[in-house]
């Protein structure tokens, strides 16, 4: 599948003006409660969200507090990310992968500034444009995405903007104002698809037709095995624990047709730290740091899912990580590994503590 679009897509600058809806929340917390048993989220993320609040309230949550700053505000994300040229390099990352040129090579920021981008919008399109050249060898009228934790839908609506009418994405997550959120937010955001949740007692086949199917993480086995042509995790696992991440690889595993792709970015050196028991059988295409990768171990991965074991691959891409990427990281960064790219400071990495610290209940 190829990208359909020429040019950058815009944003509207009150996207996030979305209420809340208390019923539907009520109903999916006891959804949770009757249902989810072991895949119930952790309580931060459980008390995260009131029907009541804004949505922008939430985007903390889901993509941190520098990732919803807009790119008209450099200063800002200097200050809240101690980093004074990340916002350069995510630039200059983006212009570098662009080889379909939708991006503005003149007066980028400001370009991007005029479509109402957020720190988030970069990183899904940097996202997009890393996956472009392996989705444009699946040769398939519609690409099929399942995505873990895809908390109000940021990577499943770049994608529906990048390729319109091409994608089926199913969105799976426990966090009940998430799901709610969710289902609001991609409804309002695009009234011609067709958005469900899927419910109780329902089972695929009443929502396989749909463009964008939001699923609770307690009703993910209901996914057809070997149906999806692309398996998507960023920024979840990483806050997970050893039973959720080999219980999402191997749903991974099994609901990715052979030939399919995996990708994964997610920091090695944050709350979840490992082993990370990635599936044999996955080759592994792509392992590289992105601007995003602001912990020392954060890897964007790539995977095609094959039969028979591919470990080999794992291991060759693994080798070249550790003694390229993170020896060049540590030549540049003093052998510190709270740090993000080119020396965040006192203040960041207190900051990254703190965040731990409350994800972990201390």
């Amino acid at each position: 599948m190829k990208l359909v679009v020429d040019q950058l897509w815009s944003f509207s600058p009150d996207r996030f003006e979305v209420s809340g809806d208390q019923s539907m929340l009520e109903h999916i917390a006891g959804d949770l409660r009757d249902h989810a048993r072991d895949q119930a989220p952790n309580d931060h993320w459980t008390a995260a969200g009131q029907a009541n609040e804004s949505m922008y309230s939430m985007l903390p949550h889901w993509v941190g507090s520098v990732g919803e700053l807009s790119v008209s505000d450099p200063e800002a994300i200097q200050r809240i990310s101690g980093d004074p040229g990340l916002l350069r390099r995510t630039l200059q990352f983006a212009l570098g992968l662009d080889s379909f040129g939708i991006i503005p090579i003149e007066d980028t920021q400001n370009e991007l500034a005029a479509r109402h981008y957020r720190m988030m919008d970069l990183h899904s399109l940097t996202e997009l444009l890393i996956l472009a050249p392996y989705l444009a060898e699946l040769e398939t009228g519609r690409v099929r995405v399942v995505e873990i934790g895809g908390g109000f839908g940021r990577l499943a609506e770049a994608m529906q903007l990048a390729y319109p009418g091409s994608v089926q994405h199913v969105l799976i997550d426990a966090v009940p104002s998430s799901l709610m959120y969710c289902v609001s937010y991609l409804r309002q955001r695009f009234p011609s698809l067709r958005v469900d949740y899927l419910e109780h007692g329902q089972t695929w086949q009443d929502v396989a037709s749909s463009d964008l199917v939001i699923v609770p993480a307690w009703r993910s086995e209901l996914l057809p095995e070997r149906s999806f042509d692309l398996g998507v995790n960023i920024a979840s696992f990483q806050e997970m624990d050893l039973r959720s991440v080999d219980h999402y690889y191997r749903l991974l595993d099994t609901r990715v047709v052979p030939g399919g792709l995996v990708a994964l970015h997610n920091s090695r050196d944050y709350v979840f730290q490992g082993p990370w028991n990635t599936p044999r059988n996955w080759d592994q295409l792509l392992k590289r740091r992105t601007p995003r990768s602001w912990t020392r171990d954060f890897p964007f991965e790539v995977f095609r899912v094959r039969t028979g074991d591919w470990s080999a691959s794992q291991h060759l891409h693994d080798y070249f990580w550790r003694t390229q990427d993170l020896a060049l990281f540590d030549s540049l960064n003093d052998g510190r590994t709270e740090v993000v790219p080119n020396g965040l400071e006192a203040a960041g990495r207190s900051r990254m503590s703190r965040l731990r610290d409350r994800l972990l209940g201390r």
